[in-house]
């Protein structure tokens, strides 16, 4: 039998079988056979409702049939189709690309997040400003400190931005204007922006606690005056949150000078280098041989403070010994304060002392070995506290004629008359005041400097002038100067030159007191400032102080560098991304206009 050829053509309605397949084959074959050829050349697998036809006007072929039985011919083309095809699939829903609504939130999103973030991270990287005020004995100082908010071991690194001083204390008249004054003086070194998180502090010292011992209803009087003027919406204009306005008690301040100087001196260390490896991500621990700290001589215009590290072998109850916490470490710290011992109240003390001596006879000069030969004044101002001396009733407004006789040795033993050596503790300084002995280096600063620098006992001029000065040579210098006669200088005022010599001897004297002698006369250094730009006071001690607990307050907290980088990044990411999603609905915007195209 002869051989031919038949075409068949796919007509299954799959998209993944077309074409057609010639078959050769005898015409005896059936047409079954032939379907099977096909799905085998097509590498499809044969199903039930698989059939063959001619064309789609005709019906079925029977494949049970040969091919010669259905009459197909060579070269015939015949259809292998689905009787049953299956349902074609329901159509997928089209998505639409996201609104443009959609696209122009996430961009807004973004650019918010990382722009937000940037800000408060440059922010919290940014110095914050804390502003003290300090109130002396007699005149008000305003101070503006400023540290990081990232702080080292849990206190700031603290630096002195702008000063300003009064001549009045705030309990008089006129005074309460004159510290509104000093603190709009200040004002300006604190950013606009910064100044309602700024916080404010009073911090009213000796002349204020003799005031409260006289008439406590009346300092406290003034202490309210004084938050009324500096609160927010205050009579003073200011929008400084006030952190406190108190009146310090002596061992507060005390302490707060010994961190002043200990933090100007290099006692804990150099602060400025290890803050900034803290920032960089470092965790190492403080060396353990940090140097000795420095004891602190603070006098002022109403009391004198001493303070230093207290020495092991001292006893652990012992009075005005206290553990102090400061950059990550706790020592403990003694420190005093002496009522009535600042320059001006020893002065009105000692003045006041001559007149009672004199008998409160107004009718004559009233003698006084403390002043040079030939300074006189009229009228004098009360002694430090009432009671100390038994005024006369009919004297108590009287005016007395002072006339200084430049009498060191006689001044000496006034001076002398407001120490007593009494002690009933196991270590005193003086008046029965428990104190260890002054062990290690000390700085003076305050009152002491200004009365050393006077005589040339300063660490800078002591080097070039009289370089082993102790405090006996310091006895023969002071009693030279006593010894000459009243003559105005220059340099100097004349209220200040009329006390020198008191103020010489009183310095003395007082040292003494403190456990000072020739042989550890050497350890103390006079001291105003450093090279810093920090003035040696004990605002910058209490301030030290405040940064402790002067968190990171609101949106501002510590970010160590590391971190800090890695937020930085993921913040322009954010704004990169908001620039990506406003390209997006832009191009999607357009493609409404023309008609959407899937993309």
């Amino acid at each position: 039998m002869s051989i031919i050829t038949i075409t068949v053509k796919c007509d299954l309605d799959n998209d993944e079988i077309f074409g057609r397949v010639h078959v050769q084959t005898t015409a005896d074959r059936t047409l079954d056979w032939l379907l099977d050829e096909f799905c085998t050349e097509k590498r499809v697998k044969r199903k039930e409702t698989f059939a063959l036809r001619r064309n789609a006007a005709n019906p079925e072929l029977d494949l049970a049939k040969t091919i010669a039985e259905s009459g197909l011919t060579d070269g015939e083309t015949i259809f292998a189709y689905n009787k049953n095809p299956p349902p074609p699939p329901p159509d997928l829903p089209k998505v639409p690309p996201p609104a443009l609504s959609t696209w122009w939130i996430l961009a807004a999103l973004a650019l918010a997040i990382g722009a937000i973030g940037l800000i408060v991270l440059v922010v919290v990287h940014l110095t914050l400003i804390r502003g003290h005020r300090g109130r002396g004995a007699h005149s008000t100082k305003a101070y503006i400190y400023a540290w990081r908010s990232s702080k080292y071991r849990g206190n700031g690194v603290v630096l002195q931005k702008a000063t300003a001083h009064t001549s009045l204390p705030i309990q008089v008249a006129g005074g309460l204007s004159q510290m509104r004054e000093a603190v709009s003086a200040v004002r300006p070194a604190v950013p606009e922006k910064l100044e309602k998180q700024t916080k404010l502090y009073l911090g009213a010292t000796a002349g204020m606690r003799m005031y409260r011992s006289v008439n406590a209803s009346k300092a406290e009087a003034v202490l309210s005056d004084a938050r009324k003027i500096l609160r927010p919406g205050g009579s003073g204009g200011f929008h400084f949150e006030v952190g406190g306005v108190r009146i310090l008690e002596g061992d507060e301040e005390a302490r707060a000078g010994w961190l002043a100087v200990n933090f100007l001196k290099g006692g804990f260390g150099d602060l400025p280098a290890r803050e900034a490896a803290q920032n960089a991500g470092s965790t190492a621990n403080p060396p353990p041989d940090l140097p000795a700290t420095f004891g602190s001589l603070d006098l002022g215009d109403g009391s004198v403070q001493v303070a230093f590290e207290s020495p092991p072998d001292s006893p652990p109850d012992s009075p005005d010994t206290r553990p102090l916490t400061v950059y990550g470490r706790t020592r403990r710290v003694y420190a005093h304060s002496f009522g009535c011992y600042g320059l001006g109240a020893a002065q009105r003390r000692a003045i006041g002392r001559a007149i009672a001596d004199a008998g409160y006879d107004d009718g004559k000069p009233v003698d006084f070995p403390c002043w040079q030969l030939g300074t006189r004044q009229r009228g004098v101002r009360p002694p430090c506290s009432d009671g100390l001396f038994t005024v006369p009733a009919a004297k108590v407004d009287a005016r007395f004629l002072v006339s200084g006789s430049g009498d060191a040795s006689r001044c000496r033993l006034l001076a002398a008359r407001f120490f007593n050596s009494l002690c009933n503790q196991t270590s005193c300084s003086f008046n029965n005041v428990y104190q260890p002995d002054p062990v290690g280096k000390f700085v003076a600063f305050s009152g002491f400097y200004h009365v050393a620098d006077f005589f040339n006992l300063t660490a800078n001029r002591r080097a070039a002038s009289r370089p082993s000065a102790n405090l006996t040579e310091v006895s023969i210098l002071v009693d030279s100067f006593c010894s000459r006669s009243y003559r105005p200088s220059g340099s100097v005022s004349e209220a200040r030159l009329r006390w020198l010599c008191f103020d010489g001897i009183f310095v003395e004297s007082l040292l003494r007191g403190l456990g000072f002698n020739d042989s550890n006369w050497s350890n103390i250094e006079f001291l105003d400032k450093t090279r810093t730009d920090n003035k040696l006071a004990w605002p910058l001690g209490y301030m030290i102080l405040q940064s402790a607990s002067s968190p990171t307050e609101g949106l501002i907290w510590a970010v160590p560098l590391p971190l800090f980088i890695c937020l930085i990044v993921l913040f322009v990411l954010l704004l990169a991304l908001a620039v990506l999603f406003a390209c997006i609905a832009l191009r999607t915007s357009r493609g409404k206009r023309k008609g959407y195209k899937p993309f």
